[in-house]
């Protein structure tokens, strides 16, 4: 995973924890940026939305609106 010019070197499962460990991760995590939210719609096309989020510890939270599909 690229961001800004760097590189990640950590390999590991979407799900492993120690993922937020990583410098990228931690830049990402510390920044104002929205994150992105990737998902394939019921017609099979692909979409991606912004999204809120806040890190706390080992827990990420993410906020969607109530009737967001």
């Amino acid at each position: 995973m690229g961001h800004r010019g760097m590189e990640s070197t950590m390999t590991a499962k979407p799900s492993d924890i120690t993922l937020l460990g990583d410098p990228v991760a931690r830049e990402l995590l510390r920044s104002t940026q929205v994150a992105r939210l990737a998902y394939t719609w019921t017609d099979g096309t692909p979409r991606v939305i912004p999204i809120w989020f806040q890190c706390a510890g080992e827990v990420i939270f993410m906020g969607t609106p109530l009737r967001a599909p």
